[in-house]
């Protein structure tokens, strides 16, 4: 996004005083860490902090323009001139100039929701894109009401596409969102009991996923799992089928997109066959997991519906080369016999289970040990969920057991039951971890929890 202080000043709304230096940026940030040369900085208030304190660390770091709150002292500013005020809540602002630039672009916009998965297929999306032409995509997991509109205006004017991914925890967030993205494609990665202690049950999940399309122009292609009951339901419930094009992966031969032939190689990988609208494609990854599998139908999906040209080729060899992001099911060796599976990045019922299911089919693994912290945000049904998950791990029967989190001691307390060897701590720094681990023998170590948990930390004081 180029952009001129007079032409910002008209997009806001905003009347400044006479004009004297008419700058020019390149960009957006609120995290004057980030600041490149010639970006706008915008101050935000955050729960934690407040974006003004920074703004001459900005200013140093070579921003151009600065978007701030009416009443912000301009004390110690160098350059007065530079400085952009607003009556309104500078995230509104934010929101607005996203909208400004986003009907400039007349290019692809892929938007990623779900339950689970949507950054793996967000980022898989953007390495299978980039070898066919430019664009943009969501750094980490930029999906919320910030990152967002910080995608949007980062987008450069070559770029030829742009992949967006959107997160919520509350009915109405991605309905606010998707009128700032407008997305082209549509993606619903699945839908599971994620945020349902926020969001009542899963329909209401399904349903506040689903809100994607209020931004979406009728007859848009929507990309959905084959066989997501919950999803199923709701589509048919409000007529998307008649409203938007829906495309389905999985692996049902009757989908648009589906996977056959899946053989997993221990922790080597997994070769499948992938049929992309009736062609055979025959793949190789280094990645592992049935659902990692699925999401890579979905990738492909997209990528042909966005671009029909994209050759199988580049899909098949993009795909090969993928590596998934960090903290989702990242192989570490330990040593010269052992691994670890980091998956800590995050944690609900249906990845935990994923997970397990991995492990399950480890046959080469005698000695499992298996580290789960809290899965959150599930609330009145947080029992239910921990104790379905506590039930799971007996049936393995590891080595060892540690759960890290109040609700994740449903779990220990099961496994203790069943003579497996287990500890419960509320703090994965705790030292007991690692004496705990260090006491006993193991081959393969999973390790599993919510964002919150932080349960990187354990692998880390491993592998310090």
């Amino acid at each position: 996004m180029k952009i001129d202080k007079i032409t910002l000043l008209k997009i806001i709304h905003t009347k400044n005083e006479e004009i004297i230096n008419n700058y020019y940026a390149e960009g957006i940030h609120f995290d004057s860490r980030n600041i490149k040369k010639r970006n706008i900085f915008i101050a935000l208030k955050g729960y934690n902090t407040d974006g003004h304190k920074y703004i001459l660390d900005a200013f140093y770091r070579g921003a151009s323009l600065f978007i701030v709150s009416k009443d912000f002292n301009l004390n110690n500013f160098p350059e007065s001139d530079r400085l952009i005020f607003t009556n309104d809540d500078t995230l509104h602002v934010f929101h607005t100039i996203a909208k400004w630039w986003r009907s400039k672009l007349n290019i692809p916009i892929i938007s990623v929701t779900g339950s689970a998965g949507k950054t793996m297929v967000k980022d898989m999306i953007f390495h299978i894109l980039s070898k066919f032409n430019t664009g943009s995509s969501s750094q980490k997991s930029y999906n919320n009401h910030i990152g967002v509109p910080y995608t949007i205006c980062n987008i450069k004017q070559n770029d030829k596409w742009a992949i967006i991914e959107v997160g919520m925890n509350h009915i109405g967030e991605i309905h606010s969102l998707t009128n700032i993205i407008l997305p082209s494609i549509g993606i619903i990665t699945s839908i599971e009991p994620v945020h349902i202690g926020l969001l009542g049950n899963i329909d209401n999940i399904a349903q506040a996923k689903l809100e994607l399309l209020h931004g979406m122009k009728k007859g848009s292609p929507v990309i959905v799992p084959d066989n997501n009951h919950i999803l199923n339901k709701n589509i048919n419930k409000f007529g998307i089928n008649q409203d938007y094009k829906v495309y389905k992966f999985g692996s049902n031969k009757d989908t648009d997109c589906y996977i056959t032939n899946i053989k997993q190689f221990s922790l080597t990988g997994t070769s499948f066959d992938l049929y992309l609208f009736g062609e055979k494609i025959v793949i190789f990854t280094k990645m592992i997991g049935d659902h990692i599998i699925k999401n890579i139908a979905c990738a492909a999906l997209a990528c042909k519906i966005a671009f029909p040209t994209i050759t199988n080729t580049i899909i098949k060899d993009q795909i090969e080369s993928f590596l998934p992001p960090e903290m989702r099911l990242n192989i570490i060796k330990f040593g010269p016999d052992k691994i670890i599976i980091n998956d800590a990045y995050n944690a609900n019922p249906a990845s935990v289970k994923m997970g397990l299911k991995i492990l399950h089919g480890l046959k080469k693994y005698k000695k499992i040990g298996i580290v789960i912290g809290d899965m959150l945000e599930l609330g009145h049904y947080s029992a239910y969920y921990h104790n379905e998950v506590a039930q799971q791990i007996c049936q393995l029967k590891p080595t060892f057991f540690i759960s890290v989190g109040h609700f994740s001691k449903i779990i220990s307390d099961a496994t203790n039951k069943y003579s497996i060897k287990s500890i419960n701590t509320t703090n994965s720094n705790d030292p007991i971890i690692i004496d705990f681990i260090n006491k006993h023998k193991w081959d393969l170590l999973f390790v599993k929890g919510s964002r919150q948990m932080h349960l990187e930390n354990i692998i880390n004081g491993l592998t310090a």
